[in-house]
């Protein structure tokens, strides 16, 4: 019920951007919330426990219900290895919002970058943006790597972040910066 409330009173607010700390908050709790049913955090399961209204007794028990469910069917499924998930990923345009956390991945510019400019489009072998998705665990490549993807940034600042993730040993950092300055110098949005 608390994230009921919660995510009413952001709404009202006018969304995430109009009250970063209470967005943050609640995310935090829908992450508890999953973790404590065994989900991961994915589009499909956070809509479960997303809400508009403020729910009865009724509508709590089900959604109870449907995660404990959905819990059951995940956790009692096949195992599939990261590369079936990729390929699967690939072959059916998955969401990433959806196969990135399924596969303990933040959601990130980069890590986006790698799904949808790589992988969907098959300009790589899954095995090798496997690789280069492990490598996203480390903070400090996203770090850099969303500081690369900013509008403004100093030129000696780009590049030491640069260097540091070419140390790194990033596979597709050229070709991201280059699709990150294309976008940020299209002045047609």
């Amino acid at each position: 019920m608390d994230i009921a409330l919660l995510q009413i009173e952001l709404e009202e607010k006018g969304g995430p951007t109009e009250d970063v700390p209470l967005y943050e908050r609640i995310h935090k709790k829908e992450r508890k919330l999953l973790k404590s049913f065994g989900l991961p955090e994915t589009m499909d399961f956070l809509k479960m426990i997303s809400f508009e209204n403020v729910p009865g007794e009724t509508e709590l028990n089900n959604r109870l219900q449907f995660l404990k469910t959905a819990a059951t069917n995940y956790l009692l499924a096949d195992a599939e290895s990261e590369i079936n998930i990729l390929q699967n990923a690939r072959v059916n345009k998955l969401d990433p919002f959806n196969v990135l956390p399924e596969l303990n991945i933040k959601i990130h510019i980069y890590t986006i970058f790698i799904y949808d400019k790589i992988l969907l489009r098959e300009e790589d072998t899954v095995e090798n943006v496997w690789q280069e998705l492990q490598l996203t665990r480390d903070p400090e490549i996203l770090d850099y790597t969303g500081k690369l993807g900013l509008k403004e940034y100093d030129f000696e600042q780009h590049i030491d972040y640069r260097k540091k993730l070419e140390n790194k040993g990033l596979r597709y950092l050229e070709h991201f910066i280059r699709t990150q300055e294309n976008f940020l110098s299209d002045t047609e949005y």
